[in-house]
């Protein structure tokens, strides 16, 4: 019997999928697994508690309504990356060690220093919804789908789990590794948590909405969140109620991100958006740090922006 057909009315049947199996392999059943799809965070943790029953099988938490409850999840909100490697501070990230010592589910190395399990990270935009359960982690609008991929080459979610274990069959990779996240500056953070991928002083949430390329983006962000996926309505597509759309209408990066050159990459990839061979940081004319504001032919789009930002020669 899979795991998602497995529940009846909301409530996990006992038999088989507390005693009878061993969902993570980890050769402890999980009747006595703390972590039963060995994310490192526990069971416990992985529910709200909606019910107010604090029993994690019956009505379960499923955050990205897959029908595979988020506590036997390796990818709750369904965009590729793992939990496990989601839910971590990603200057502190520890993978599992193998060890289990005392043979109760949970990976030794997040059992140390009195610690229980991982307690998820939402230390990038505070939004009161953990990293593993956010479709934009670091909230500049363009969901971590689309940001822990390469833009040429993208993959879009199949819609598909033949295995049953929440992690889309586009990201399985070997042996259910998911994305490995994107990191364009190559500095401490991937895409998907930095505010400026290709550090070039103008943040992601400007560059990845800018598209009549003036310097100011045409989708902000408003503080409102009428789904609760961790995406600003601002940046929301056409619905703003759509659940846990993991890319947002976003179906090819390449064209439907901004890009004023058209070569090398999107512009929150990109160093020099306009192509011109000069690097955004060095287009900030009057060396405030902010290229957004530097228009030195006053013809309304930015330097950074303008491969032809010199005066008017021709009349």
């Amino acid at each position: 019997m899979s795991y998602s057909s497995s529940i009846e009315k909301g409530v996990f049947i006992e038999n088989t999928i507390r005693i009878t199996e061993d969902y993570d392999g980890d050769g402890i059943s999980d009747n006595h697994d703390v972590d039963i799809d060995g994310d490192g965070i526990t069971n416990i943790m992985e529910d709200r508690n909606e019910d107010g029953d604090n029993c994690y099988w019956t009505y379960p938490s499923d955050t990205d309504g897959d029908g595979i409850p988020d506590y036997i999840d390796i990818d709750s909100d369904n965009d590729g990356i793992l939990d496990n490697l989601e839910s971590q501070n990603w200057h502190y990230y520890f993978a599992p060690s193998g060890v289990d010592k005392n043979a109760n589910g949970l990976d030794d190395v997040y059992e140390r220093n009195g610690l229980f399990g991982i307690i998820p990270d939402d230390s990038r935009d505070r939004d009161g919804i953990p990293n593993q359960l956010d479709l934009d982690s670091d909230n500049d609008g363009i969901p971590d789908n689309v940001e822990a991929q390469a833009t040429n080459g993208y993959i879009k979610p199949s819609g598909v789990d033949l295995d049953n274990d929440g992690l889309d069959d586009s990201y399985e990779g070997i042996g259910n590794s998911g994305l490995t996240p994107v990191n364009t500056d190559g500095l401490w953070k991937p895409d998907y948590l930095d505010y400026d991928s290709d550090e070039d002083g103008v943040p992601d949430s400007n560059e990845g909405h800018d598209f009549d390329y003036d310097g100011e983006p045409d989708n902000t962000y408003t503080g409102v969140d009428t789904d609760n996926d961790g995406l600003d309505d601002g940046y929301e597509g056409s619905d703003v109620d759509d659940g846990y759309d993991v890319n947002d209408e976003i179906e090819d990066p390449a064209n439907d991100l901004p890009d004023t050159d058209g070569t090398e990459d999107v512009n929150y990839r990109d160093l020099d958006d306009d192509g011109d061979g000069i690097d955004t940081p060095d287009e900030d004319a009057n060396g405030d740090g902010d290229p957004t504001n530097d228009d030195t032919d006053q013809d309304g789009t930015p330097d950074y922006l303008d491969p032809d930002n010199g005066p008017d020669t021709d009349g």
